[in-house]
């Protein structure tokens, strides 16, 4: 149920269970000034007078997040809770041209970017120096990235703009489309085929490995209700919303395995009725945080706590959690170190803290080895979209390859030039007025996902 002011603005959202959540507005104007949570907890934010920009967020431990902007709207410095501080450089287009990162320790790290005249990105100088390459086609298509590093990327399309070959280092991945612009056939480095086979309307009915059924399908309006692999047959069941009510697992009509979800009135998980773990029960605050899961065997119940902006504070471990600028310090005997930056790079804990895990870090921030407290070893590569290709542990390589996350290279490669990760994006508003009749889409919650990937 909602709660509206003159203006039309929502004032007040209950939720199933009767938690309430307010919204105030500045006056005169329709910006939300401050968010009172069921909890008692509060979200406050200031805008700039001028162009009634959002310049700060104050958290609900009374930490800041603080934006600065150029006179035409582009943020130039943002200020993180935890006081990190990145400025941004732009060309007279908008385009992001620079990028400074400033440690607490003084230190700056500096991404550049240099782009043609029609905006796209050329090169990308990493702030150790290394360069990354990007080249286009005649039609302004991705078509390389190379970083230097032995790994370049290499990409291939048909007529319909659609990516047919992408070239990762060592391998090649070859992908071919049905009438339709549906994948239909996907050709692995090793040579191995797999064939994808669509019904009318466009949904997956099967897939073959080498000519060989690997699994099998069937959709109900967008929804999979059964699936075979092998000998193994799974059914889903759904509730009226659309949730997973059932799932169960049989061999030659012989049931070997089912689990039912049940959910809460506001659509958190609330059961799982498991043939195999037995039944789990979740327990929710009033911020649809998961701070309790209880077994019906002889599992020990589980406990989570949760510092005011939803930082995990404890699980079911002893002594108490410090976190400051949303960065977890202390928990119990463990002690936690911070590089400049914000990136976790020591763990201590134990008896005078001499159990010590380091962690090291490339300039872009990405985990490139681990060192643990009885001596073992691991290093990580990655290519210059920032996937992971290789994993060394003691000595034994591990390498990956994978799939594009995205159908167009270009997309991916636009994401490396990313500027701000500003929370103002992901702030939670009130829906607006066109829609404040309609109930909006909730996201699914952290404890809920933690809920399913317990299990």
């Amino acid at each position: 149920a909602y709660s509206y002011n003159a203006y039309g603005k929502i004032t007040a959202e209950r939720d199933e269970l009767g938690r309430i959540t307010r919204y105030e507005y500045l006056d005169d104007l329709h910006l939300v000034s401050r968010r009172l949570n069921a909890d008692g907890t509060q979200l406050k934010y200031r805008y700039d007078n001028a162009q009634l920009l959002l310049t700060e967020i104050e958290n609900e431990s009374g930490e800041q997040y603080q934006l600065d902007y150029t006179p035409g709207g582009l943020i130039r410095q943002e200020t993180g809770f935890d006081g990190q501080r990145t400025a941004y450089a732009y060309d007279l287009k908008g385009q992001l041209l620079e990028k400074t990162e400033f440690g607490s320790d003084g230190s700056q790290l500096i991404t550049a970017y240099k782009r043609d005249s029609a905006g796209r990105l050329l090169v990308k100088t990493l702030p150790d120096g290394i360069q990354v390459d990007y080249r286009y086609d005649s039609l302004g298509r991705l078509i390389g990235v190379d970083d230097g590093h032995d790994h370049p990327l290499e990409f291939e399309y048909d007529p319909q703009d659609r990516l047919i070959t992408e070239h990762q280092g060592w391998g090649t991945l070859r992908y071919g489309y049905d009438a339709c612009g549906q994948l239909k056939r996907l050709r692995l480095p090793d040579g191995s085929k797999l064939d994808y086979h669509h019904a009318k309307g466009g949904a997956l009915t099967a897939i073959d490995l080498n000519g060989a059924r690997l699994t099998s399908h069937q959709f109900t309006f967008g929804r999979e209700q059964q699936r075979q692999q092998g000998q193994l047959l799974s059914d889903y069941a759904y509730d009226d919303q659309g949730r997973l009510q059932a799932h169960a697992v049989s061999q030659q009509q012989r049931p070997l395995y089912r689990r039912d979800y049940a959910y809460s009135a506001n659509g958190n998980l609330d059961r799982i009725a498991d043939t195999r773990h037995g039944q789990r029960n979740y327990a929710y605050d009033p911020l649809n945080r998961l701070t309790r899961v209880r077994h019906s065997r002889d599992d020990p119940p589980e406990s989570f706590a949760h510092d005011p902006t939803g930082n995990l504070l404890m699980q079911d471990r002893p002594g108490a959690a410090k976190v400051a600028g949303n960065r977890l310090l202390m928990q119990g005997d463990r002690h936690y170190d911070y590089d400049a930056f914000g990136n976790l790079i020591r763990e201590r804990r134990g008896t005078g803290q001499k159990l010590v895990t380091d962690y090291r870090y490339d300039c872009q921030h990405r985990l490139i080895g681990v060192t643990t407290p009885d001596g073992r070893t691991a290093s990580y590569r990655y290519d210059a979209f920032g996937r992971r290709i290789a994993k060394t542990v003691d000595g034994h390589t591990t390498e990956f390859f994978g799939k594009a996350t995205t159908s167009s290279p270009k997309a991916a490669a636009n994401t490396t030039a990313a500027t701000s990760t500003n929370p103002a994006a992901s702030a939670r508003w009130p829906c607006s007025t066109a829609k404040a009749r309609a109930r909006p889409a909730r996201s699914t919650t952290n404890s809920t996902t933690s809920a399913h990937r317990r299990n």
